[in-house]
């Protein structure tokens, strides 16, 4: 979820220096064959930062205030919820938490809970296979191309955004 909301509207490299500031708050290290890796922190970890202390990290304060709520709330959720309740409420409440939209939601969905079995019908996703099919798609014809993979159709649409 910290990846979704860091790499918001911005450039993946921006969004990664976000992300090595956060995990070198907290400085867990690890040395492995004279390599010293820092470890991202976890969400209790996170949540321990006061919000004006994650927004400067980030260096933005309207992504430190969503990062700070979304993962206070985080740690409230049932994982085995998320996991395995219906998709359509487990994405309502993603959709619920401060600063995760529709994109946010299903990146949540498809790369960190494993759930696959629908798409986000959003103008990227529309832009991305119109450009990768050679014609313009409705949200009817983009429904009934993902119907085809049935319920690994959200990593269909996810490989097409990134890719196209």
């Amino acid at each position: 979820m910290v990846w979704a909301i860091l790499s918001q509207r911005t450039v993946t490299t921006r969004a990664a220096t976000e992300k090595r500031a956060l995990a070198e708050e907290f400085g867990d290290r690890l040395a492995l064959g004279g390599e010293e890796y820092t470890a991202f922190p976890d969400a209790e970890q996170l949540a321990s930062l006061p919000p004006g202390r994650m927004a400067e990290l980030v260096g933005n304060q309207r992504k430190g205030r969503y990062l700070h709520g979304a993962v206070r709330a985080w740690l409230d959720l049932d994982e085995e919820f998320l996991r395995h309740g219906p998709y359509a409420q487990v994405k309502d409440l993603l959709l619920g938490l401060p600063g995760v939209g529709p994109w946010s939601a299903t990146f949540v969905l498809i790369r960190g809970l494993g759930r696959t079995e629908e798409i986000p019908v959003e103008k990227g996703l529309r832009a991305a296979a119109s450009r990768a099919y050679g014609r313009d798609l409705a949200d009817a014809d983009l429904q009934k191309i993902a119907d085809g993979y049935g319920p690994w159709q959200g990593y269909w649409a996810h490989y097409l955004r990134v890719w196209a």
